[in-house]
């Protein structure tokens, strides 16, 4: 973990318990850093499909939509379908 926040230069790292170590990228500014790298260099099978949908998302609080009852329905539609698997 510390070897990707040294890469991404952003983030911080939690330690939860005995047992537990988060990497955390919080701000909107943290975020676009970790989309950027992640559009260059993609990922593969499911992963890249929620990252898709994690960009519409991160692109709906960029252009203020999420301030709108319709913005925010959309991004718990976004969120109701990470983590789905891959459709045919």
């Amino acid at each position: 973990m510390e070897n990707i926040q040294s890469f991404l230069e952003v983030g911080q790292i939690h330690i939860s318990g005995k047992d537990l170590l988060q990497y955390r990228i919080q701000t909107i500014d943290e975020l676009a850093v970790l989309i950027k790298h992640l559009q260059n260099f993609q990922l593969l099978t499911q992963k890249r499909g929620d990252f898709l949908l994690f960009k519409q998302a991160y692109e709906l609080v960029i252009n203020k939509e999420h301030l709108t009852k319709e913005g925010i329905l959309r991004i718990v539609s976004l969120k109701a379908s990470l983590n789905r698997g891959l459709s045919e």
